[in-house]
């Protein structure tokens, strides 16, 4: 039996783009194995929760948002990096380090020309495991723990359905100088996504 011939263009089509995860050492080296041609970033909410563990008092904590958000070059990033450690202490010192060692998967100075679709943190995941946390406890039997988790994702699906209906009768403002052309491009594209979402 033959084998189907794949159009590379089809292939490329299908491969994954980019990854945002939480950043951990094991989920960091898989994915470079597994996606090894993926833009990888950290999640931002990751990020955050980070700064706000181990750096204290407002004014380090914005100059590390500075840090993640600017969009400079490699090489201004490592000058105010260095600049930054100033602020380091015994109990900020392993993380600071465990940072500069993903700097290219979270700071703008390297992610900035990545395909991440404007996305900057992994927010549905974080949603669905805040869902299935709550509630749970050490007693649950595994049917009850299986009617917990689809409880959840049913929830969770009807949240998002809702958004749709609500989103799907709005209309977005028009931003650029050539309205005519965006409003019949978004009632041409509106019209046709909606025909294809009830075949």
């Amino acid at each position: 039996m033959a084998r189907p011939r794949i159009d590379r263009a089809e292939a490329d089509a299908d491969r994954l783009k980019s990854v945002i995860t939480d950043g951990g050492d094991a989920v960091v080296g898989a994915v470079k194995i597994v996606f090894p041609e993926a833009s990888h970033g950290i999640c931002s909410s990751h990020v955050e929760r980070g700064i706000d563990e181990h750096l204290h008092g407002s004014a380090i904590q914005n100059e590390f948002r500075s840090l993640m958000c600017d969009a400079c070059s490699p090489a201004a990033f490592e000058e105010r990096w260095y600049g930054f450690m100033k602020h380091r202490t015994a109990g900020n010192q392993r993380w600071l380090d465990a940072m500069y060692g993903k700097r290219e998967l979270w700071a703008a100075a390297f992610v900035h020309d990545k395909f991440f679709l404007g996305m900057a943190n992994d927010q549905r995941t974080e949603c669905l495991a805040t869902a299935l946390h709550t509630g749970l406890h050490g007693g649950m039997s595994l049917p009850d723990l299986l009617a917990h988790a689809d409880a959840c994702v049913r929830g969770l699906r009807y949240g998002r359905a809702k958004l749709e209906r609500e989103a799907d009768k709005s209309r977005v403002e028009l931003t650029t100088r050539h309205r005519r052309m965006e409003d019949h491009a978004a009632r041409r594209f509106t019209r046709t996504s909606c025909a294809r979402r009830s075949r």
